[in-house]
């Protein structure tokens, strides 16, 4: 049985999509960064929290979270970490340090790399599955229904891809939600990433969960 979180695709056999942008690297180093901490244990997440570089901290995690953008986050998930790899900085939530098939994600970086979002989406979602194929004790999940909703954020719409999803080995239901908000003084953008099995999915406290976006 296998449960990753980031495994996701239309068609396994399919190929990732071909665009190509700085964003596509930055993704890259992120998550192999986070596969190497979850990988290699405590002396490298003790190096980083030397460095001052990684939080696990549940108040000082949901503190730099505050930072990049403050909401009232679904209840269902814990903070588990933070870190700082200078040109991003990431904050992850999940079931349990030991969970991570349900699991919530904040990337922030600078204003200036999101020329082109819709691709940035694309390539982390890609990048999310590539990654999630190289650890086979979590799952892969199936695309079943792909569509763009709109939320409300500070009154203004703003398009996330919804995905509705079926473990591969399980036939588990989830649902997964990937969108880009600027910054409340507009210099940075946060990615948002959030995985859900169905049971624990409300379409109603997510909706309320991005509307209290401030």
């Amino acid at each position: 049985m296998s449960d990753n979180p980031y495994a996701a695709t239309n068609d396994p056999e399919s190929p990732a999509p071909k665009k190509s942008r700085k964003m596509l690297y930055i993704i890259l180093g992120v998550l192999g960064v986070t596969c190497l901490l979850c990988c290699c244990g405590s002396p490298m997440m003790l190096m980083w929290v030397g460095q001052g570089r990684l939080k696990t901290d549940p108040v000082e995690v949901t503190e730099k979270a505050d930072e990049m953008l403050k909401m009232d986050r679904t209840e269902d998930l814990q903070p588990i970490m933070y870190m700082d790899l200078v040109f991003m900085k990431m904050t992850m939530w999940g079931a349990g340090k030991e969970d991570m098939t349900d699991m919530f994600c904040q990337m922030s970086m600078n204003e200036s790399y999101a020329q082109d979002r819709e691709a940035m989406k694309i390539q982390m979602e890609a990048k999310m599955r590539e990654q999630a194929a190289q650890n086979p004790s979590l799952p892969v999940l199936n695309i079943d229904k792909s569509e763009t909703r709109a939320f409300s954020v500070r009154g203004q719409p703003v398009e996330f891809d919804f995905n509705e999803c079926t473990a591969r080995e399980t036939d588990e239901k989830y649902y997964q939600l990937t969108g880009i908000v600027d910054s409340k003084d507009g210099s940075e953008i946060v990615v948002l990433f959030l995985q859900l099995r169905a049971e624990k999915f409300s379409e109603e406290r997510i909706t309320q969960m991005l509307e209290s976006i401030e």
